[in-house]
């Protein structure tokens, strides 16, 4: 009633007044002329539109970055190969532990309060934490819908435990070199560019700075590391696990950080725990091996159908049963988000650390030229945004493309101590030519590579090409 008799009017006549009704809810609006008109109207607005785009005769009273918060279920659940949505089961103060609580895939003690702790001779639908390093049968169905630092934060490491080393054995055994892509139909094309910044970076482990003072771990599974597994039913078991937590993850990493990142051993722990032991072994012992029975891919395939039956990704469903012989179209676009994510989040992170009096004076400003590296509205988060059918941003094939995220990139990074002198001028169009273009890029890239090392004393995770 007061928008119809007090608001309404005043917008229609243009007569209105500078003092906003602090008792209103407001309004969101991403219109100058409304926003203006609204607040002549005395209704608080909040006008939704970048730094950039703000006309100059506008006056801010303060800027806000976008957040959401912590306790929405923005997302549906799985339940076989149904998919439907979260019942309201509590009302009351919210907060991350809630959201966890009512995620998992399977009902009977939803209602117990998440905060109370349960024993841990508790049935196998208890919602306690699996105290042993690999996760138990009765567990496996839980920690399938949650994400990897709730399933997994009793595994803890070292405070300076070092990965400098350039090879870690994979799963199969195997060592494979983290400083290059192993060769997989899997994973979409590198970039040339960070391609040679890995190829000569000193790996000299003298060059690590220790103790470390950033968190070494892995802010998402490294995309070689999901498609480690070299039977079909575990590759697809990986993916589907990733596929059915990933956005509860990435809105864990992005607005409420772990204590600890998982240990390339704690993703691939994680990611294997939707197959139970019986499904990945041998007929148990004591039975005669010619009774006919399912094959241990069978099992596989029986548990991903009950557990998930389809997972989402960018907006679409996936089929779990088509993931055992995965599209290769999906699957590369499923690692090029993983790479992209890594690297966004891993550079956050390093600049955060790196260039903390920056941070410290200005923090919407810092937040703002880190997301203006990357195209799109979402800031560093990708899954709410349509996958990009061409190169963007700095991997654009145009030189008016590329300049201003290679810009931006170049700022944020010749903050850090040991800045090369080509990243401290400034990019302007007069002089950015293709030779000028490839310098920055180049420099830029090797100078990330090396500063990442010498702080997380492993590679870092890097862009990749777009799968067209």
């Amino acid at each position: 009633m007061d928008w119809v008799l007090i608001a309404q009017p005043r917008i229609s006549s243009g007569i209105g007044t500078v003092i906003v009704n602090s008792e209103w809810m407001g309004t969101f609006t991403h219109d100058s002329d409304m926003c203006n008109k609204l607040h002549m109207a005395g209704v608080p607005v909040w006008y939704v539109r970048t730094m950039a785009y703000i006309p100059a005769n506008m006056k801010v009273h303060k800027p806000v970055l976008i957040t959401h918060s912590d306790d929405i279920v923005i997302s549906m659940y799985a339940e076989g190969n149904r998919i439907r949505p979260y019942d309201i089961i509590y009302r009351g103060q919210g907060g991350h532990q809630r959201q966890l609580h009512v995620r998992h895939l399977y009902g009977g003690t939803t209602f117990r309060n998440p905060d109370v702790t349960v024993p841990s001779s508790a049935s196998s639908s208890s919602f306690s934490t699996p105290n042993s390093s690999a996760l138990t049968p009765s567990s496996q169905t839980s920690a399938a819908g949650r994400a990897p630092q709730q399933s997994l934060k009793k595994h803890r490491r070292q405070p300076y435990a070092r990965e400098a080393r350039p090879t870690q054995p994979s799963q199969s055994g195997e060592s494979r070199d983290k400083w290059k892509d192993p060769e997989s139909p899997y994973l979409p094309p590198s970039l040339l560019h960070w391609d040679d910044a890995l190829k000569t970076c000193n790996k000299d482990p003298s060059r690590v700075h220790m103790p470390y003072a950033i968190d070494w771990g892995y802010r998402f599974p490294e995309p070689a590391l999901l498609l480690g597994p070299k039977l079909p039913e575990r590759l697809q078991g990986y993916i589907a696990t990733w596929l059915a937590c990933h956005l509860l993850w990435i809105g864990r990493v992005d607005h409420d950080l772990p204590c600890n990142y998982p240990s390339p051993q704690l993703w691939r722990d994680f990611l294997g725990s939707g197959l139970t032991t019986q499904s990945q072994g041998a007929a148990p012992k004591g039975k005669d091996p010619e009774k006919k029975g399912p094959t241990a891919a069978e099992k596989c395939k029986a548990v991903m159908r009950d557990l998930f039956g389809s997972v989402e990704f960018r907006g679409e469903q996936v089929l779990v049963a088509s993931l055992a012989n995965p599209p290769r179209r999906l699957t590369q676009r499923i690692t090029w988000e993983l790479f992209e994510l890594g690297f966004r989040y891993e550079l956050r992170d390093l600049n955060r650390s790196l260039a903390g009096k920056h941070w410290a004076d200005d923090l919407i400003g810092r937040e703002q030229l880190l997301h203006s590296i990357f195209p799109g509205k979402a800031g560093l988060v990708m899954w709410s945004e349509q996958f990009p059918e061409d190169n963007y941003g700095m991997w654009n094939n145009t030189l008016i493309g590329v300049l201003p995220y290679l810009e931006k990139f170049r700022e944020l990074i010749c903050a850090w101590d040991g800045a090369p002198p080509l990243l401290v001028a400034l990019l302007t169009p007069d002089s950015f030519t293709d030779t000028k273009c490839w310098e920055v890029m180049h420099t830029a890239t090797v100078f990330y590579v090396q500063t990442f090392f010498r702080h997380f004393g492993r590679p870092p995770i890097v862009p990749h090409s777009i799968p067209l």
